[in-house]
């Protein structure tokens, strides 16, 4: 429990740019699941794209645990 109060609070701009990588990150792996055939450029890119959906997402929680812990 004390390691979570590392994590600072989300202001709501916060809130709104990690959601606003989140989104596109779920897409992003929704299209690599979707085994289409795509170019070694364009797995490049969702791959990127995914991987700061997934650090957004974390990033995300983390900071909501705090706010968890603390109710």
């Amino acid at each position: 429990l004390t390691d979570i109060g590392q994590y600072t609070l989300l202001t709501k701009d916060d809130e709104v740019r990690l959601a606003k990588q989140i989104e596109p990150g779920k897409a992003a792996v929704a299209e690599l699941d979707g085994g289409g055939d795509l170019s070694a450029t364009r797995k490049r890119e969702l791959r990127k794209a995914a991987r700061e959906g997934e650090d957004a997402e974390r990033a995300f929680v983390q900071s909501n645990l705090r706010l968890v812990v603390s109710i």
